[in-house]
Parts: structure tokens; C-alpha cells; sequence
């Protein structure tokens, strides 16, 4: 029962520089990227990365289809004798 009494307790003051119900100003800094800019640039690094993994498993697919059909031949070339 002690934990739901600290539980139910009112907030003290953790220190003096921030005082129990202040807000946290974040003042407005134009040499600093905005949070959406910075989003903005995950977001276009994100399909940046998505398109080069693409490519690169496309790549690797045609790849492997263009060895196995050198090595064994195509279904048409197994059935010109036909």
C-alpha cells in the first residue's frame, strides 16, 4: 500500500530551474532546421534508401535468373526439338 500512496502523492518540485507546472519554452532559432525540415529529410533519405534496396534486390534477381538460365537453358530452348 505505500507504493499507491507515493503513487497518489502531488508532484514536489524536482528543482528550482524548473519549477512543478512551468512550461519548457523552445524559442524559435532561424540558423536551426525547423523539426519539419528535419523530417522532411528523414522522409526523402527513407525513399532514397528504399529505391537504392530495390534496385539492388532487382539487381540480384535478374542477376541469378540470367546465371541459372546460361547454365540449364531456357524452358523455350528445351522445347525447339519438340
Amino acid at each position: 500500500m505505500r507504493v499507491l500512496a507515493n503513487w497518489f502523492e502531488p508532484p514536489r518540485q524536482i528543482s528550482s530551474r524548473f519549477p512543478v507546472g512551468s512550461q519548457i519554452v523552445i524559442r524559435y532559432d532561424p540558423s536551426k532546421p525547423s523539426t519539419s525540415t528535419i523530417r522532411a529529410g528523414l522522409a526523402y533519405y527513407d525513399v532514397l534508401l528504399a529505391l537504392v534496396g530495390v534496385v539492388v534486390l532487382a539487381s540480384i534477381v535478374l542477376a541469378s535468373g540470367w546465371e541459372l538460365r546460361k547454365r540449364f537453358g531456357s524452358a523455350t530452348d528445351h522445347n525447339r526439338h519438340l
